[in-house]
């Protein structure tokens, strides 16, 4: 399959948006965020005992960046489990990633006796840093006509060391400051769109085609390096891209459960989605390939490490791949009642909407259950998309709602 699509989105600075106003702060204590840092460095040894096998044959489930790392070892464990896997990976991965069709041959030899000659395991082109390669993917994926089981939204780069596309200028009020940043062809952060508005796009788009009726699930990637201020501008560019967007992720996370739940189509009602941490893993989101970063803040210290200096500190609380991947088998796979009174975004509320560290459930950042950080991530969301201007809208959920 092509990455590209016929279908074009309009930059960022191509339509007049309405202003959004910035909710107010709601940073936590730092003695917060060093408890919820610490708790990030949990890198217990995980058993099958913890996270058991659970037989998903007949399943579909879409893993997105699954030829590297976490998506590797979480297509491997899904592969057991006896579903139907299709690993949207880069056309081109660079030289320290595995090839996609190596990664086919490890699940099928994974896969169990009884799914012999019933299970599908298939690689398939996307491109985040292209939004029509998105659309590409979820075009392909409607055309089968199947429903999805499980989308696990993997796919991500480092704001340290990321590479793609030359360094632009910056363009308006809202790129001030941004002057080195990698923009992608659509006019938008490279990684703001790889790691949180190319997840929006395609989770919109294949919601229609989820199977409901069996209990669908959408596993999220969120990290609990997600520790920054709300940086309304951080969502095309500032310090700190990497964290600043895990965070929106969560925030928007929160916020779609809560959508969810009250949709008016019954069928929405029995999907759930979650943020997940993985937990510090040794993959290549970590490889330098010699690109420009930002100067500021932390990743203007790490730019100045040797590379296996950074590993070196790395190692102090770093996991395998296998063992990050433990922790989204667990929120894809494992059952769960739909019970709770609290709302999406609160520990212990709801059927969705929750943040794990690893496999424990634990408090997100206070911006995911605030009513006003929740609608601001949205609408921005929303509005980078370009919505209207496409007609965009028109394919996502009734519930997905106005600007």
């Amino acid at each position: 399959m092509s990455s590209t699509s016929s279908t074009k989105i309009a930059g960022p600075h191509h339509q007049q948006a309405t202003p959004l106003t910035q909710p107010p702060p709601l940073n936590p204590s730092w003695s917060w965020r060093i408890r919820k840092l610490l708790q990030g460095g949990n890198h217990q040894l995980l058993t099958r005992d913890e996270v058991p096998l659970r037989d998903l044959s007949g399943k579909w489930i879409l893993i997105t960046g699954a030829n590297n790392g976490i998506g590797r070892s979480a297509a491997h464990f899904f592969a057991e489990c006896g579903a139907n896997l299709i690993l949207a990976c880069r056309p081109d991965p660079p030289a320290h990633e595995t090839r996609p069709e190596e990664v086919v041959a490890e699940c099928k030899a994974r896969s169990p006796e009884t799914a012999a000659g019933a299970q599908s395991i298939e690689v398939w082109d996307v491109d985040f840093s292209q939004l029509s390669s998105v659309l590409a993917l979820a075009e392909r994926w409607r055309e089968t006509g199947r429903g999805l089981d499980v989308l696990c939204n993997n796919a991500g780069i480092s704001s340290s060391f990321y590479t793609g596309v030359a360094p632009s200028a910056p363009e308006g009020k809202e790129a001030e400051g941004a002057a080195g940043m990698r923009r992608s062809e659509d006019g938008f952060e490279l990684v703001h769109q790889i790691n949180f508005l190319a997840h929006c796009l395609l989770t919109f788009l294949l919601l229609p085609l989820s199977s409901a009726d069996v209990g669908s699930e959408d596993c999220f990637f969120a990290s609990v390096d997600a520790l920054e201020h709300f940086d309304s501008c951080g969502l095309r560019s500032g310090d700190l891209l990497y964290g600043n967007n895990k965070l929106f992720l969560q925030i928007w996370i929160s916020e779609r459960q809560y959508r969810l739940d009250r949709a008016e189509e019954e069928e929405y009602r029995g999907i759930r989605i979650d943020g997940v941490h993985p937990g510090t893993a040794d993959t290549g989101i970590w490889h330098r390939q010699g690109a420009e970063v930002e100067d500021s803040g932390i990743n203007g210290w790490l730019r100045r490490l040797p590379g296996g200096a950074f590993k070196r500190l790395a190692s102090l609380s770093i996991i395998s791949p296998e063992q990050g991947a433990y922790a989204i088998v667990n929120a894809a796979a494992k059952p769960r009642e739909k019970v709770g009174e609290g709302r999406a975004g609160e520990v212990g509320g709801g059927w969705g909407g929750k943040y794990f560290n690893r496999i424990w459930e634990t408090e997100p950042m206070p911006h995911c259950s605030d009513p006003r950080a929740r609608e601001f991530v949205w609408k921005k969301t929303l509005e980078e998309l370009r919505a209207y201007d496409q007609d965009l809208v028109s394919r996502f959920p009734s519930f997905v709602g106005c600007l």
